[in-house]
């Protein structure tokens, strides 16, 4: 079962506990920064901070919500539950939910290395190709992200997996061995001692289980099933080449249940992409065009794995690759897969590795297009695992042939896991914030329409508007119907009270995608502000149906109803948003004021504390509480409200008019 093992004079547990430690260090060292690191703007408003299921903690209904919603195209309940545990453990202080990215991430290194040290016995190449997996820059993304938490977490599952699938072959072997050859005695058919248990079954469930998990942190894993036949074939050397059909078949059979799971994922997470309409290929792009870039995808990824320089967040879709890029990426696969059949008796793991890079990164490799995004950093996560193995296998058989004294090729693996360590902890520092990583990527790609977008929007957040819709309008240029450019411009018109030219842009993003809920809930907004409440409510209603788990498109819906006086179905509304989400403090503000409007005076005083005290800042609310507080006759409490919005707001005209009107 082990191949390569290398001798030392340390006992073992001494080596592998300093090398665990090593490899914790190291890892540290490079991502420790992170403590200090802000949530950016990139899928982190919708995972973690902007999501009220989630910020508001792990809880009954958060975990059915959880268990049931595809929210965000995929179904993938461990990571939200990651999420909202960090949110119960940490709040929203996100270098906790950054550390909590970093310990999954330590512990898959250390997992890893385990994992290779037990297969194949060589400790050394286990340790560097873990280490590489540590630090390798192409791996800042799926840590240094929070939303990215699906790819360690994930990860972790699949490992464990991997882990109880190699347990289970050790127990099939060590039965089979310890298996009495038949006699007359066993072979009479007479039950003479009692079933013994299967400790490779448990092993095999175990195996299942996990990759359950793994499935419900994030689909991408689908193909860990054929990576157990690869480690069938090295390291655990349960068939050859030669092996009779037959047996290959009977590792399969044996298989079935994580095909069936996997099978099940694959199928849930196209049907979720179908819904969104996100598959692009066939209609945004042609089916060969999403093959050839595949291609060619798969070069890049190796290249980016040699020479991991200029790494952004997201690299573009070429509008068409030259002849030369396709034929050539194609001949390379070709040859180096021919090459790992044609050497896999004398040179196993070349196989191994090669067709485990290959067939991991088979789910995110654009044959079936998912996004406007060529390949993705993050992509790598598990698939660099197989090309590591290959390095560092193949570097080390090298230098034994070579015949090399062991301080050269120790030597430059010291040099190289340095060099990646620096590399990646220079990467890490763009994850600071959002208006540095955006930055960063604008330098590097300065027409790229999707950093353009990304720092128009920290700017939009940042409170500088013009700046803000001067990199939406160089998204618009580099694309012409870049949807979320289109909407934002929109938002930053409607933020300068311009809700005539805020519809334009509105309606212009529900032409390009008509059943896109922010369009049609900017578009609500703005018609409410220019007085068409029963536009506001058409466009509102149509925004909660795309996306009902979105309580701000609840909200609009309720403010327009109570405009057109419909109190009883506006407070209906808001009674419904607050039964789950108690701390709502829009829908209990909105729910007062429908108070105030059908004279429930004293509803809406305690309706408008209730706000206040949630959120004391409010202005608004301070100013809705003193005009209850006048028509309940208390006119000292309600100059007492309206002086303390001043102090907040000195120019609140609300409250100057109410002090006014008051007499004091």
């Amino acid at each position: 079962m082990k191949s390569g093992t290398e001798s030392n004079h340390h006992p073992a547990s001494l080596r592998v506990i300093l090398v665990c430690f090593f490899l914790t260090v190291a890892t540290l060292w490079v991502y420790w920064p992170v403590r200090h690191f802000e949530f950016t703007n990139w899928d982190d408003p919708a995972y973690v901070y902007g999501n009220s299921l989630v910020n508001h903690g792990l809880n009954s209904h958060s975990i059915l919500w959880a268990l049931g919603t595809s929210y965000y195209d995929f179904w993938h309940p461990l990571t939200w539950m990651s999420h909202m545990l960090d949110c119960s453990l940490f709040g929203l202080n996100a270098g906790w939910h950054h550390l909590s990215s970093l310990a999954f991430h330590i512990a898959d290194t250390l997992l890893l290395f385990t994992l290779l040290r037990r297969m194949t016995g060589a400790w050394k190449r286990s340790a560097v190709v873990a280490a590489l997996f540590a630090l390798h820059p192409l791996h800042v993304e799926s840590v240094a992200w929070i939303s990215e938490r699906k790819d360690v977490l994930s990860t972790f599952f699949f490992l464990l997996s991997l882990w109880a699938y190699v347990r289970y072959a050790e127990m099939k072997r060590r039965m089979a061995e310890s298996a009495p050859e038949p006699t007359a005695a066993n072979t009479d058919g007479k039950k003479n001692s009692a079933p013994k248990p299967n400790p490779a079954g448990f092993y095999m469930g175990l195996t299942v289980l996990m990759f359950a998990f793994g499935l419900m942190s994030k689909a991408m894993i689908v193909t860990l099933p054929a990576v157990c036949l690869l480690l069938d074939f090295w390291p655990l050397r349960r068939v050859t080449i030669g092996t009779l059909k037959t047996e290959w078949f009977g590792l399969i059979r044996e298989k079935i249940p994580l095909f069936i799971l996997s099978a099940f994922s694959s199928k849930l997470t196209f049907a979720n992409m179908q819904a969104q309409n996100n598959i692009l290929s066939g209609t945004t792009h042609s089916w060969s065009f999403s093959f050839c870039n595949a291609m060619v995808s798969y070069i890049r990824y190796i290249g980016k794995t040699f020479w991991p320089t200029d790494l952004i967040i997201a690299y573009p879709m070429p509008d068409l690759w030259e002849f030369w890029q396709i034929a050539g990426s194609v001949l390379l696969l070709l040859v180096i897969s021919l090459a790992a059949l044609r050497y896999a008796r004398t040179i196993p793991y070349l196989g191994f590795g090669w067709f485990m890079f290959l067939v991991t990164l088979l789910p995110v490799i654009g044959v079936v297009s998912m996004s406007n995004q060529a390949i993705a950093d993050r992509y790598t996560y598990i698939p660099s695992i197989g090309f590591f193995v290959v390095l560092v296998w193949g570097g080390a058989d090298v230098a034994l042939r070579l015949k090399l004294p062991g301080i050269i090729p120790q030597g430059i693996a010291a040099a190289v896991l340095l060099a990646c360590g620096m590399v990646a902890r220079g990467q890490v520092a763009y994850w600071r914030n959002s208006s540095v990583l955006w930055e960063h990527c604008t330098k590097i790609s300065p027409t790229d329409s999707y950093a353009l977008y990304g720092l128009g929007w920290t700017l939009q957040a940042e409170g500088k508007i013009e700046e803000a819709m001067e990199k939406y309008r160089a998204a618009l240029d580099s694309k012409p119907n870049h949807l979320n450019a289109t909407l934002n411009l929109g938002v930053c018109y409607a933020m300068q009270t311009n809700y005539q030219e805020a519809t334009n842009w509105f309606a212009k993003a529900i032409r390009l995608k008509p059943d896109y809920s922010k369009a049609r809930s900017g578009m609500g907004l703005a018609l409410f502000e220019l007085g068409d409440m029963q536009g506001a409510l058409d466009q509102s209603t149509e925004a909660v149906r795309l996306d009902p788990q979105n309580l701000v498109l609840h909200i609009t819906r309720g403010r327009a109803l109570g405009a057109l006086g419909r109190g009883d179905e506006a407070r209906e509304v808001f009674h419904q948003i607050l039964q789950g989400n108690p701390a709502q403090v829009d829908a209990r503000y909105y729910l007062g004021v429908e108070m105030l409007n059908e004279s429930d005076f004293t509803s809406a005083a305690k309706t408008f504390l209730d706000v206040i005290s949630i959120a004391p800042k409010r202005t608004d609310a301070r100013c809705q509480y003193a005009v209850a507080l006048t028509h309940l006759g208390q006119k000292d409490k309600a100059a007492e409200s309206y002086r303390e919005a001043l102090e907040l707001d000195p120019r609140c005209s609300a409250a100057l008019n109410g002090l006014e009107q008051l007499g004091k």
